[in-house]
């Protein structure tokens, strides 16, 4: 950016001392003194000047070329470094934000790990629980039915029993009426 300001103020610079000289040359007169006359004779005038002289034009125009481009190269050295100064500057405020959007980010992926590990651990405690849960009922439920079998055998001997019972009285009942019908 500074470097554009540099070379558009040399252009203008450059284009002003032209306008200046196409302004001012034609209104110069070149006179030169003779030591025997007693008044300078004019030898040029206007533009003609630049043909009588250009030697001084010359080194004029060199001397002032050079230096010119002295400094407009150190001009333009100092913008090219103020330039990526700036440029370096915005890179690394660029750098620190994307830094800070990076432990931002990490941090939000940290915690939604944590908490991912959480809900998992809770899921798992729950699933042990149930299954601890189920174990139990199922041992309940084995213990049940041994005891239903255990009763299930107690009344069947039982029933055993009292029919064995109740065909021992019929048969005494029998033989007592047998006993009695026989005199």
């Amino acid at each position: 950016m500074r470097k554009s300001l540099v070379v558009l103020l040399a252009i203008a610079l450059l284009l002003g001392l032209t306008a200046w000289g196409v302004w001012v040359l034609p209104d110069l007169v070149l006179a030169r003194y003779f030591p025997e006359h007693t008044s300078p004779i004019q030898v040029a005038e206007g533009f003609g000047i630049l043909r009588h002289l250009w030697p001084v034009l010359a080194v004029g125009s060199l001397g002032g070329f050079l230096g010119f481009g002295l400094v407009f190269a150190w001009a333009y050295e100092e913008a090219d470094n103020a330039d990526v100064q700036a440029e370096r500057q915005r890179l690394n405020e660029h750098i620190e934000h994307l830094k800070q959007e990076r432990d931002s980010a990490q941090e939000q992926a940290e915690q939604h790990y944590r908490q991912r590990l959480q809900e998992t651990e809770q899921t798992r405690l729950l699933a042990l629980r149930q299954m601890d849960e189920a174990k139990t009922l199922k041992q309940q439920a084995e213990a049940e039915r041994r005891d239903s079998m255990v009763q299930i055998e107690q009344f069947k001997l039982r029933a055993r029993n009292a029919i064995c019972a109740a065909e021992r009285i019929k048969n005494r009942a029998q033989q007592s009426q047998k006993s009695q019908s026989v005199p």
